[in-house]
This record gives C-alpha cells, sequence and structure tokens, in this order.
C-alpha cells in the first residue's frame, strides 16, 4: 500500500475508476501479495485510462511496465495485447494474447482472449479456438459470459445448430443476458425456423445488447460483420429488411 501512495495523483485516480467498475479483478488474483503488487495493477489502470482516450502508445507503455513488475500474471500481456489491438497492430496483438496464456497457463481469461482474438478473429483459427474455448470450460465451468462467446465461434464456422445449443445453455446461465437471446435468435434463422426467430428479433428489437447498440440494430452490425468475413447465410438475405425496419422503428437506423 505504501508504494501505491507513492505514485501520482493521476495513477491513484485512475487506479480507483478502475477498480470500481471491477476491470483488475483478474489482475489483483495475478499479482496480489507481491512486492510492487500496488505499482503494477496502478500501471494497468493507466494502460486502461489510456486506451478508453485512444492513447494506445501510453497504454503499451504502461502495460508493459505491469508486465517489467509481473512478468508471470497474464493479466499485463492481456492488456498490452488490447492496447496493440485498439492501435490495429494485430500481429503485436496476437503475440501478447498468447504470450498471456504462456505467462500464466491457469488463467482462463488468457485462453478466452487467444482463442477469440488471436485464433478466431486475427488468424481464422477455429479450431484452435476451439480447443482454447475447452480449456476455459475445464479450467472455470462457469465463467460469466462464455457461452456468448461460443455461440459467435460456432456462427463463424457455420454450425447453426450449436449456435442454438450455446445460446440456450447461456440463458439457462444468464436468463437476463440480451446476447444469449439475439445468438439464439440467429441460430433459429439459419436452421431455418425464420418466424420463431422473427418473434425473437422483435422482443429484444429495442434492448440494449452492448456498447449503447439495440438487438435489431445489433443483429445487423453481426450480419454485416459475418459477411465480411466470408459468412453469408440464405437466411440474411430476407432478414435484412426485416431487421432494417424494426432498427428504424427503434431509431437505431443501420444504413
Amino acid at each position: 500500500m505504501a508504494s501505491l501512495l507513492r505514485l501520482s495523483l493521476q495513477a491513484v485516480r485512475a487506479t480507483r475508476r478502475v477498480l470500481w467498475h471491477g476491470f483488475l479483478l483478474g489482475a489483483l488474483t495475478s499479482v496480489s501479495g507481491a512486492a510492487g503488487s500496488g505499482d503494477a495493477v496502478a500501471h494497468l489502470a493507466l494502460s486502461m485510462e489510456a486506451r478508453s482516450k485512444k492513447d494506445f502508445v501510453v497504454a503499451v507503455r504502461e502495460a508493459s511496465a505491469a508486465i517489467a513488475l509481473h512478468p508471470h500474471a497474464a493479466e499485463g500481456y492481456l492488456e498490452r495485447a488490447f492496447a496493440h489491438f485498439g492501435a490495429k497492430d494485430l500481429t503485436a496483438a496476437a503475440a501478447d494474447f498468447k504470450a498471456a496464456v504462456a505467462a500464466d497457463p491457469t488463467c482462463a481469461r488468457a485462453y478466452l482472449y487467444r482463442g477469440d482474438l488471436a485464433y478466431r478473429l486475427i488468424e481464422g483459427n477455429f479450431a484452435a479456438c476451439e480447443a482454447d474455448y475447452a480449456t476455459v470450460l475445464r479450467l472455470e465451468p462457469d465463467y460469466p459470459g462464455f457461452r456468448a462467446y461460443s455461440a459467435e465461434l460456432y456462427l463463424y464456422m457455420k454450425k447453426p445448430d450449436r449456435v442454438i445449443t450455446e445460446a440456450l445453455l447461456g440463458l439457462h446461465a444468464e436468463p437476463q443476458s440480451a446476447i444469449h437471446k439475439i445468438n439464439l435468435a440467429h441460430g433459429l434463422a439459419f436452421v431455418g425456423q425464420l418466424e420463431a426467430a422473427k418473434t425473437l428479433y422483435r422482443a429484444i428489437s429495442s434492448v440494449e445488447i452492448a456498447h449503447g447498440r439495440r438487438g435489431a440494430a445489433f443483429a445487423l452490425g453481426d450480419f454485416a460483420t459475418l459477411r465480411r468475413k466470408g459468412v453469408d447465410y440464405a437466411a440474411m438475405a430476407e432478414l435484412t429488411p426485416f431487421l432494417q425496419a424494426l432498427a428504424d422503428a427503434a431509431g437505431d437506423s443501420h444504413r
């Protein structure tokens, strides 16, 4: 604690903000009790603060400082990976996501992000992503929000039956989560159950899913991302004008 008090007021404020939102729980677990842990946590907080302002140079520098203090904690590498990702340096981001797992092979969060961002999104290695997700479940069977990631993977793998399974498992664990509902709607649509899918899309058309984006507009964003990645389910052509009308009615035009 004494080392934390010696930090600048800026670092202390940043640390408090991040801790308040719970973003450093993993970092605290990784570095708590070690010498200089307060400094490492503060560097991570400053990196997150810089990322929120899109100052990725500072974010990388602060995350690197945290890594130097605790090279065997996954959180420093994950934070630096997010900073590289924000700066669109995907090669460096993938390397740090992989380094996080190497630093702490017991960290479920490290496997989740290596699978989702390094393997699935950056490298398009769906098999490696699926293997990492299996490890997440082995390490932490009740990992919050996990089924949203696994459902998304199966969307890209063109396995809509698995999308439905993962979304239903997600809803069982987190019944209020709208992301599981939208994934279930996608899965139903892509196995040909269009009316059931439309009922779900209508029900969540004005519900915020994530980052201020509401149901219908969020679904249209998913369709656009899938198409950019070369995945085009036949049902998307029919559903696009339907979802656009829902988005317009909710005041969330996606055009």
